[in-house]
């Protein structure tokens, strides 16, 4: 499957025993849903530690599998999070940010006078700062 820019998709790149594979993530109202409950937290309060990088492993996992079987593929948890370790967490933190970031958003960067949230370059809103 072709990820679908329009859609809010993201494609993702992890490796198994060696070997790479691109993936689409798509967000839906399903996925978020799983994902809570599978973190047992709010989606913005996810969204926050990914945006500072405080993010476990199987919080990982939880957001990457639940985008991937929102675009059609079949995934679970277990064998996702290893090729999420296999490929590395930092690696997989830039397209996993930018689907939390679509699912929020819709995947539209806002339109002029409409409100967005603002970060600063350490991740922190305004607020927090």
């Amino acid at each position: 499957m072709t990820a679908n820019a329009a859609r809010g998709d993201v494609p993702i790149t992890l490796k198994r025993n060696g070997v790479e594979r691109e993936f689409v993530m798509r967000p839906s109202f399903t996925a978020i849903a799983e994902v809570e409950q599978a973190t047992g937290q709010g989606f913005f309060q996810l969204a926050r530690k990914v945006s500072t990088g405080d993010l476990s492993l199987s919080a990982m996992a939880a957001i990457v599998t639940a985008g991937m079987k929102a675009a059609g593929e079949t995934a679970s948890v277990k064998p996702v999070g290893e090729m999420i370790f296999e490929t590395g967490m930092v690696n997989v933190l830039q397209p996993v940010t930018r689907w939390i970031s679509n699912a929020v958003t819709g995947g539209k960067d806002p339109e002029p006078g409409e409100a967005a949230a603002v970060t600063t370059a350490t991740g922190d809103t305004p607020s927090d700062a």
